[in-house]
């Protein structure tokens, strides 16, 4: 995985259409609170602490985190996501459009919040290596990143998972296999006349993988959970791999 392709890409184009949101309706903004509320408990971040939530969506984490009184952007790749998302702006809670890649901030936050599988996008190792490096750099002293992926383990590369799920009236046939390293999900939009293929392409990252990324790019793992809960990590049966790092600094 060390040569980038046009498939690096497919999340500009899925991501900014109505029926990603649509499919992924179900993750809820109690899901969210609940998540976040743990977090920050177990964080206990300073009152109006600067965070950033990267690869932010819609918004619902990042509104999330502003209710317990920090200081929160949120950033997306996608125009359309971060213009719904702006309706929740107030004085302490903003919203741009920037690549995780390459992003541009006058001063470091405290905590960058990376949720919901918003990392391993990319077929190309020195992509992954720009986002750590740019989560690194934007951190202050000591800062957090908190990184929540899927549990690799769970996953099957020997299996093809096939499914059909109906939402507001549209069709989505999923198909959903491992090839080289990377999770394809192609996902067939059948909306009345109108149909169209997506694709998700996400790396088969382990925890020791996550963890060794994390190590390369300058950061101590601390902590890590297997579910929004803040339970155990077993790589066995946990739903997610939530992984806290702190940025490392020399003397």
């Amino acid at each position: 995985m060390s040569e980038c392709s046009e498939n690096t890409e497919w999340f500009k184009r899925w991501f900014d259409t109505r029926y990603y949101h649509i499919l992924y309706a179900h993750r809820t903004w109690e899901e969210a609170a609940v998540f976040i509320d743990n977090l920050v408990r177990f964080i206990e971040p300073a009152p109006g602490a600067r965070v950033l939530d990267l690869a932010c969506g819609k918004g619902r984490h990042s509104a999330e985190l502003s209710k317990f009184g920090l200081d929160v952007t949120g950033v997306d790749l996608s125009p359309c996501s971060i213009r719904e998302a702006k309706s929740l702006e107030h004085e302490h809670l903003r919203f741009d459009v920037q690549d995780m890649r390459e992003l541009h901030f006058d001063r470091p936050f405290d905590c960058i919040f990376n949720l919901f599988t918003s990392f391993g996008y990319f077929e190309c190792d020195r992509e992954n290596a720009k986002v750590l490096a740019q989560v690194h750099q934007h951190l202050a002293p000591n800062g957090l990143f908190v990184l929540d992926y899927f549990n690799a383990h769970l996953i099957d590369p020997q299996v093809v998972h096939e499914q059909s799920i109906e939402r507001e009236g549209i069709r989505f046939e999923i198909k959903k296999w491992v090839e080289n390293g990377i999770v394809i999900k192609q996902i067939r939009v059948i909306d009345g006349p109108h149909e169209d293929i997506f694709y998700e392409r996400v790396q088969l990252l382990t925890s020791d993988a996550i963890a060794t990324l994390l190590h390369e790019a300058g950061f101590h793992i601390f902590a890590r959970f297997g579910n929004y809960q803040l339970e155990e990590l077993n790589t066995v049966d946990s739903p997610r791999c939530i992984v806290i790092a702190r940025k490392h600094t020399t003397a």
